[in-house]
């Protein structure tokens, strides 16, 4: 059930995807010429200002694995917080992950203690928790090839680094080193030629020569890098605001992704002649136009790559807004997507009406209904192939928490006896660069970047 509700969650994600902002067609030149300037020029972050920054990056056996991002918050310029998420893909050690994505979750502190003309250096501690493994296999002189795996579900590990960072006045670049220690114990697998246990890595049923005093995994040594954005102060804008439409001013100048919630559409729309693109899950791209001020086209294709059935998905649609009364905004959508799995497939070709209320004055939150009607067919991998009409509803709602940080909440009603899917996370806008991190169904991690010219 899991399995289909992630290949549906891939067909439904791509309806009515759009990526971008939309601004007034009376936008002036000049509000547009301002901005921000994205270079990694050594120019020091202001000394009194603090800072919250944004990071994606990735390593070898880094705290919080292969792939995360983080948020950075500096009160000053000595000193730094912060937390983030990652994932690992275990190869051994736990049946049930190999081959999938396994969540780390940490929170860190950095000092900056030498610092010349842009550069910083200084000691990091972090502290990560998520399962973790460690497998490796052994030729003992006249014995058959034994394997042993070491587990922790979860791992809590503290690491102690170094880090170098290039800071500039939006981005930064920041390498780190170090080496990690898991503080808790593991369970052990061991499999011989006759032999199979699970349990404790004591226990005498493995052989004395793999009770190691440290067990393989337990000290990692890691190197990462991450790129960061940052934001100087709740007073930075990053895009000067358009002058016109009241309701919408902010929202579009800040958020490259205020047309869409996480994969349901708004009846926002993007501005015409910019174009945004957004990584679903960093291997689905999706591109939207905007072709005029109040008409946008949007098309994707790309592949769930973490998926064990490694679904590939496509989309496209058209969107133009009909009407604007205050705070509600008014959008016809018509569109189709799919996903075909290696023995199911789904598809549905629809339109409909999406209603948008901007919730403040800004337009910064809003709540969303789309309501899709149209023919769907469905071929799951056990059962027969169906075809039928039906209305895909997807309420949303995105949330103005902080200055940057967005609440992102959304539900998918799909026909017939589908199950329900629903999505909520977080998302920090920078100026054209957006993140997203969310789970779907509270259990599998989603993710998404955009950025838009």
């Amino acid at each position: 059930m899991m399995r289909r509700a992630v290949e549906l969650a891939a067909a439904l994600l791509t309806l009515g995807l759009a990526a971008a902002p939309r601004a007034s067609a009376e936008e002036p030149a000049a509000a547009t010429a301002a901005a921000p300037t994205l270079s990694l020029e050594a120019k020091p972050a202001p000394a009194s200002a603090s800072t919250f920054r944004l990071e994606l990056g990735g390593g070898i056996g880094s705290p919080l694995g292969t792939g995360f991002i983080d948020g950075v918050f500096s009160p000053n310029r000595w000193l730094s917080f912060g937390a983030g998420m990652g994932f690992i893909q275990p190869e051994a050690g736990i049946a049930a992950y190999i081959g999938k994505i396994v969540p780390r979750f940490g929170a860190f502190a950095r000092g900056h203690l030498l610092q010349r003309r842009g550069l910083a250096l200084g000691p990091v501690l972090t502290f990560s928790t998520g399962d973790l493994a460690r497998g490796e296999t052994y030729m003992r002189p006249g014995y058959a090839p034994e394997s042993v795996a070491w587990s922790w579900q979860p791992g809590h590990r503290l690491d102690a680094g170094v880090g170098v960072e290039l800071r500039g006045r939006r981005l930064s670049a920041r390498v780190e080193v170090g080496v990690g220690y898991v503080l808790n114990g593991p369970t052990c697998t061991y499999q011989g030629q006759l032999t199979w246990f699970g349990g404790s890595c004591d226990s005498p049923e493995i052989p004395a020569s793999y009770h190691f005093s440290t067990v393989p995994g337990r000290v990692t040594p890691y190197v990462s890098l991450a790129l960061g954005a940052a934001s100087f102060g709740p007073d930075a804008a990053t895009v000067d605001e358009p002058t016109a439409e009241p309701g919408v001013v902010r929202a579009r100048a800040e958020d490259p992704r205020v047309d869409d919630a996480w994969a349901a559409p708004t009846a926002l729309t993007q501005p015409k002649g910019r174009v945004t693109v957004t990584l679903y899950e960093l291997f689905l791209p999706n591109v939207t136009v905007g072709v005029t001020d109040r008409l946008q086209v949007t098309a994707g294709l790309g592949s769930f790559y973490f998926s064990t059935s490694r679904p590939l998905a496509w989309d496209a649609s058209i969107k133009l807004e009909v009407a604007r009364l205050s705070h509600l905004h008014v959008a016809l959508l018509a569109g189709g997507a799919g996903v075909k799995a290696d023995y199911s497939s789904f598809y549905g070709v629809g339109a409909g009406p999406v209603v948008s209320l901007c919730i403040d004055e800004g337009c910064e939150s809003l709540v969303s209904t789309s309501v899709l009607g149209g023919n769907f067919h469905d071929d799951p991998d056990e059962g027969s192939p169906n075809d039928h009409a039906g209305v895909l509803v997807s309420p949303s709602a995105v949330i103005s928490l902080v200055h940057h940080v967005k609440l992102v909440a959304e539900a998918h009603f799909p026909p017939g006896n589908s199950e329900l899917l629903w999505i909520a996370g977080l998302r920090v806008p920078f100026g054209p660069l957006a993140v997203d991190g969310g789970v779907l169904q509270g259990k599998i991690p989603v993710g998404s970047v955009t950025w838009r010219w």
